[in-house]
């Protein structure tokens, strides 16, 4: 658990705040602002947070703002309750910034604001979708993709949405992929 902390200013590509192998991380009351992942080419995009298909991530009471690069990449379950993400920019120049969530596992989002964040292929990338997604008592706002899918999420199969509000999210230059 890491708890009532402030991580600012980091610089990398993967992993450039947290790494987890065969953990369950919680961010509890954390502020991660002004990062920057960036892109390296091919399958070494830029990325915040790392999570393998052995851990879990629960973002909770958190405020994730004005960074560069994808926040989370995850195998596994992921959880965001009562936090903000917020100005996520895509990698300048790149074209592999996936999304702002790149997602190969279960997703919940309550009670959270998504807002002015921008990607490439999907706001949250979903690299299939074969685990399901609950977005519940949350807002999306201004989030766009610029080549892609769908400005909030790519969303396949086993997604329920409940009591959510979506305003202004886009894609720029949709393709049917």
């Amino acid at each position: 658990v890491i708890k009532n902390l402030s991580i600012n200013n980091s610089y990398g590509i993967v992993a450039t705040v947290v790494n987890a192998t065969n953990s369950n991380v919680t961010l509890d009351n954390v502020t991660l602002f002004n990062h920057n992942a960036y892109n390296l080419g091919g399958n070494v995009i830029g990325i915040l947070i790392d999570i393998d298909q052995t851990s879990t991530l629960t973002i909770k009471n958190s405020l994730i703002e004005n960074n560069t690069g994808a926040i989370v990449r995850t195998a596994s379950n992921l959880t965001i309750d009562n936090s903000t993400i917020r100005n996520t920019k895509k990698v300048f120049g790149s074209t592999d910034s996936q999304g702002w969530i790149i997602l190969n596992g279960g997703l919940t989002i309550t009670n959270s604001l998504m807002e002015n964040n921008e990607a490439q292929l999907a706001g949250i990338y979903s690299m299939g979708q074969k685990y399901p997604a609950l977005l519940e008592n949350s807002t999306f706002i201004n989030n766009t993709v610029s080549t892609g899918r769908g400005g909030v999420m790519e969303s396949r199969k086993n997604t329920t949405v409940n009591n959510c509000t979506f305003i202004e999210n886009k894609v720029t230059n949709s393709q049917d992929l």
